[in-house]
């Protein structure tokens, strides 16, 4: 049992950031920095976007192996680092929450829109409002900046803790 956990948590630190680098490089305007100002904006570059969809999918599908990360170096970390690994594991697992929950909403429900004819997706423009206001409870869905917060104060933990070589945790 204790080899086929080491598998697949072996096999989970190449697919999550393989499947997650390949999901974000179909995003559309990759390497701009600007955010989006409108939501009409927003909307046309979504609007029949299959390839980012499908970069929307494989992030998604990426969760799982980020979890089993988490829950590896949680328990990977010795008691001088305990203190970090739980809290930062604690982070960590709410922000990939977060991630299944950000693109679940913001990705998967934008995705059926498409197959709305044109006329009736011109129609649901407030809906696109909420979501790119983040109306309601849908403020949650920032709380995915605590996955990175998470893994730092993991990452500490792992250095405090010895047990790997300095340079993995920071890796990490």
């Amino acid at each position: 049992m204790r080899k086929a956990k080491r598998i697949l948590t072996g096999i989970s630190f190449f697919i999550f950031p393989t499947l997650f680098i390949i999901g974000n490089a179909f995003h559309s305007d990759l390497f701009s920095f600007e955010l989006h100002s409108n939501v009409s904006e927003w909307m046309n570059e979504i609007r029949m976007n299959k390839l980012q969809q499908i970069g929307n999918v494989l992030e998604l599908s990426a969760a799982p192996f980020l979890l089993i990360m988490i829950f590896s170096l949680i328990n990977t970390i010795n008691e001088k680092g305990k203190r970090f690994a739980l809290i930062g594991g604690i982070l960590a697992l709410i922000g990939c929450v977060m991630l299944g929950v950000s693109k679940g909403t913001f990705c998967l429900t934008t995705a059926g829109f498409d197959t709305l004819p044109e006329n009736e997706f011109q129609q649901i423009y407030p809906a696109f409002e909420i979501l790119f206001h983040k109306t309601g409870l849908l403020f949650i869905t920032n709380l995915l900046a605590l996955l990175p917060l998470g893994f730092f104060i993991m990452s500490i933990g792992l250095i405090m803790g010895k047990k790997l070589p300095p340079i993995q945790p920071i890796l990490i």
